[in-house]
């Protein structure tokens, strides 16, 4: 007589279909049928779930347990990247770093030394830079390149979001902050905006007023976006 069994599910009726098997002519009468199950040792990967996807050299925290030793005191855990070869430590919760990109493997082994059994799990997950903006200040149109002292100049910003050399400018940028600085990036600006959005692969412009208070001369515009590069641009301002 063979016997299997389904996986169990705590709170419901286990179900074991039964195969007899008669090798010779009669009827088998089945008074008490004792069937004793055991569910082995499962190990259980809560973090990182399957097809994950981690950023990398963002540091996280592996996290195991088991069906029999949920708190992780009694058993031992063992993690391990797979893919690369890498110990990454003992326990429920283990730090780490993904410092590879690509796809990665990581197995978690749980050992129960006093009844000298031992099982293990894998999950499979992706590693990748963490998708980023990339702006970049493309434009500065002045309604006056030579204005005079006190003269109000209107400058035409145009900030875009273009992937940058390592091709990780994926997101659409919100509430863009940007400065206006004369000669250097110190001090207070000259004139500041918000530009509200700017999408993956567009441009978009603000304006912005500068009430030229400066001596006489060749001056530097410098647009800092926050967060990103800054970009100059050259203007003479001439006496009254």
């Amino acid at each position: 007589m063979n016997a299997t069994a389904g996986p169990y599910v705590e709170g419901e009726m286990l179900q074991v279909p039964v195969l007899f098997k008669i090798e010779s002519a009669g009827v088998l009468i089945v008074n008490e049928l004792n069937i004793n199950s055991e569910i082995g040792l499962v190990p259980i990967i809560l973090f990182p779930t399957e097809n994950a996807t981690l950023y990398w050299k963002e540091i996280v925290y592996l996290q195991g347990t088991a069906n029999k030793d949920p708190d992780g005191t009694a058993l031992n855990y063992t993690w391990t990247d797979t893919t690369n070869g890498r110990f990454l430590g003992y326990g429920s919760k283990v730090r780490y770093n993904p410092t590879t990109r690509g796809n990665i493997t990581i197995q978690l082994l749980v050992r129960d030394e006093l009844h000298d059994k031992e099982a293990n799990y894998t999950v499979r997950f992706v590693v990748t830079d963490r998708p980023v903006v990339y702006l970049k200040v493309s434009k500065l149109v002045m309604s006056n390149r030579e204005p005079a002292l006190d003269e109000d100049v209107t400058m035409q910003v145009t900030i875009g979001n273009y992937p940058g050399t390592t091709g990780i400018g994926k997101l659409n940028a919100t509430n863009i902050q940007y400065q206006v600085y004369l000669d250097r990036i110190s001090g207070t600006p000259i004139a500041a905006d918000i530009i509200p959005r700017v999408d993956v692969n567009r441009a978009n412009a603000t304006s912005v007023v500068w009430d030229v208070q400066t001596t006489p001369g060749t001056h530097k515009i410098i647009v800092q976006i926050k967060t990103a590069t800054s970009r100059s641009y050259s203007s003479r301002t001439r006496p009254p």
